[in-house]
């Protein structure tokens, strides 16, 4: 696992011209005498990413505006089911570029998903399903996540990005099909959800 720290001063770490900041000398409070799950001090890790927030190579990055986005996902919800549509084009700008992203993918056998708006964004809603998809198995409970579950999960996460000033520029349609009932949900980009 990665983590970009945002740019912070660390105790004795070093300023562009080589000085350790007046105001943060070395102390026996240190960071590096904590150590990571992996052995390395945490404080190697800090200084190596403040070093590189300040050289301008590194960071925390954001999506400021959606690149590579798609618009139309329709869901239906039926008696017997549910029925989910959605156009396979990714415009970069008004440039029709990609011709065939897949923008519904399956959550597990309740639940689909289906997104539009920046194609990035939606891939890392699905590497974070797809870890919670492995955590529920991994659980050998025989429990499954339902489809409003899903939805529930994808709401909260939607409205702690948007909190966070980091938003993922997504509209999500959640729809499944668990015990002779239909579902469908959707949440925005700010977090609500529907």
């Amino acid at each position: 696992m990665t983590a970009c720290l945002p740019p912070m001063m660390v105790p004795g770490m070093l300023v562009s011209n080589g000085n350790s900041h007046p105001m943060m000398a070395p102390s026996s409070h240190c960071l590096s005498s904590f150590r990571g799950s992996g052995g390395v001090a945490m404080a190697e890790a800090s200084h190596a990413s403040a070093a590189a927030v300040a050289n301008g190579t590194g960071g925390i990055q954001r999506t400021q505006n959606p690149i590579v986005t798609g618009a139309s996902v329709l869901a239906i919800k039926y008696a017997d089911g549910v029925m989910m549509m959605a156009d396979t084009l990714g415009s970069y700008g008004s440039m029709g570029m990609f011709k065939h992203l897949q923008r519904m993918h399956a959550v597990n056998e309740h639940t689909l998903l289906g997104g539009s708006g920046e194609y990035s964004d939606l891939q890392y809603i699905l590497k974070m399903l797809e870890q919670l998809r492995i955590a529920d198995f991994a659980a050998a409970d025989g429990a499954t996540l339902r489809p409003s579950e899903i939805h529930s999960y994808l709401g909260r996460v939607m409205y702690n990005r948007r909190s966070k000033v980091d938003p993922l520029w997504n509209q999500l349609i959640t729809a499944g099909f668990y015990q002779g009932k239909s579902y469908v949900g959707s949440d925005a980009q700010k977090g609500m959800c529907e």
